[in-house]
């Protein structure tokens, strides 16, 4: 399942938003940390720029074929400013008082754990209008090195309270009436988002398997287009993340060489399976009906964070009707490929995959064979 499919899907399923934070999370942490060298800050950072990429999940644009990486490190180095910013801040705040050159005062002053060792020791269990004094070193401005003694208030103390986990909680929270319905319906959705993942790695190992045995001659000049279009995807998305090609390539671990060749590889690999899920759709004789190019256009749009409305019709008036069919009939190819295949998970279980629908749960084989029927009874071309 690529980027931009768990991101759709992440509308509704928090499941997959965990898998794309699983992909990206130590690589937005590195970043982080590269940067500001503070372990405790990276960690405070990354989760921060995985806050705001869930609540602005919806207005992702997919620029860049399926990759979220530009997106995520473009809120990466704009969360970072955010916070370099407001330090910008607070440190002028404090050189306007004077907090750092009479950080050695007692009248009030206001250390910040960034260069006082000691104040979380000196601050636990203390409570309200509080104050201690303790000893510790300063390890910044012009009195580096010196002990002193500060004094600490505690202004304010804040918890976190949450509700009981309870069918009063359960009613509040969703449309179930009792916390066993709400736990069953989790335990539901995140089966489905496993699954859905375990198929997703399922077509692609069994794809892999079947290029690596084939000798698919390509056309030179189909995947250099290709291969210019995806780069200037990804440039794009990068200036508008506002993050350079040399600084993606630190945080990717790659050099210029090791990315041309690896996006060289990735477009190989994706024209010689057009060219043989072509065939194969093309010798089966699949077909796409009316409902089935609606699903798909309404799926695309989500995918690409667009209204699906606004979508059809930019597909309709520029002639891409075709182009959508092609991949409806490439994904049947794709399917029946699979399906044909056995696939365990590391484990040695068997993955389920041909009663598997779309949102992720187990049709019933009967109910599969019944729907195939009414399908080639009931058939209504799709018009290209």
């Amino acid at each position: 399942m690529t980027d931009a499919e768990l991101i759709a899907a992440a509308r509704t399923d928090a499941g997959a938003f965990r898998t794309l934070y699983d992909r990206y999370a130590d690589a937005i942490h590195r970043f982080h940390l590269g940067r500001t060298r503070d372990p405790e800050a990276a960690l405070d950072l990354t989760a921060e720029t995985f806050a705001q990429a869930w609540l602005s999940r919806e207005r992702f644009r997919d620029q860049a074929r399926g990759s979220a990486a530009p997106w995520l490190y473009g809120i990466a180095r704009l969360v970072l400013l955010v916070s370099v910013r407001k330090h910008r801040l607070e440190q002028g705040a404090r050189e306007r008082l004077g907090i750092l050159s009479g950080a050695d005062r007692h009248d009030e002053p206001e250390p910040s754990e960034l260069w006082l060792d000691g104040l979380d020791e000196a601050l636990a269990g203390m409570s309200a209008e509080e104050e201690k004094t303790f000893s510790s070193q300063l390890v910044g401005g012009d009195l580096v090195g010196q002990d002193v003694d500060v004094t600490v208030k505690v202004v304010k103390v804040q918890e976190q309270q949450l509700p009981d986990y309870d069918d009063e909680f359960a009613q509040l929270a969703s449309e179930f009436d009792t916390v066993d319905e709400l736990s069953a319906d989790v335990r539901e959705r995140l089966g489905r988002g496993k699954r859905l993942e375990q198929a997703a790695a399922a077509r692609d190992a069994v794809l892999e398997a079947l290029l690596e045995k084939m000798e698919v001659p390509l056309p030179e000049g189909i995947v250099t287009d290709e291969l210019n279009a995806r780069r200037q995807s990804i440039e794009q998305q990068l200036v508008f993340s506002g993050m350079t090609m040399d600084a993606y390539l630190e945080e990717q671990g790659q050099t210029q060489e090791e990315f041309e060749a690896d996006l060289e590889r990735r477009v190989r690999d994706a024209v010689a399976a057009q060219f043989v899920l072509d065939e194969i759709a093309k010798k089966e004789e699949f077909g796409v009906d009316q409902n089935e190019l609606s699903q798909h256009l309404v799926r695309r749009a989500q995918q690409s964070g667009q209204d699906p409305q606004e979508f059809a019709n930019h597909m309709f008036e520029h002639n891409h009707i075709p182009e959508l069919v092609a991949e409806i009939r490439r994904g049947k190819a794709l399917a029946q490929i699979v399906e044909s295949a056995t696939v365990t998970d590391g484990s040695g279980n068997v993955v389920e995959l041909k009663n598997l629908r779309p949102d992720g749960t187990l049709g019933d084989p009967a109910e599969a064979t019944e729907t195939a029927e009414d399908t080639e009874s009931d058939e209504e071309p799709a018009q290209a």
